[in-house]
């Protein structure tokens, strides 16, 4: 799930991280995730029907773009971190002690089952 965030899309800039110009609040990952941080790993697994099905909704996201919505009910485990920090790079980009790629979210929902899939077609 390498860059997939929970986003509001209609946020207002003064209701976003301003400092940081980002309307996400939450890294998406599944058990197992990639990025290291000081918050240990859930211990469990994403159940193998849910695995199926957000591969599939990625799928269809891909081709469909931003034609399509997709929602859906999940459960998993909120994790942040105690003491979120973000640093400006030279580069001009951020990098933190938080989630997603270079963890600049500072809180995480790991999935580990989904139900209740919709996709609706946003060109009708």
């Amino acid at each position: 799930m390498h860059g997939t965030v929970l986003v509001n899309r209609n946020c207002s800039r003064e209701a976003r991280y301003e400092k940081f110009e980002r309307g996400a609040a939450f890294n998406l990952d599944t058990p197992g995730g990639e990025i290291e941080t000081d918050v240990p790993n859930p211990d469990f697994d994403l159940d193998e029907e849910s695995e199926r099905l957000l591969f599939e909704l990625a799928r269809k996201k891909l081709e469909k773009g931003d034609s399509i919505l997709i929602t859906i009910t999940c459960t998993g485990l909120i994790r942040s971190t105690e003491h979120f920090r973000l640093e400006k790079t030279s580069g001009g980009g951020y990098k933190g002690n938080g989630f997603g790629h270079m963890g600049i979210y500072p809180a995480e929902l790991v999935i580990k089952s989904i139900k209740d899939a919709e996709i609706k077609n946003l060109n009708n």
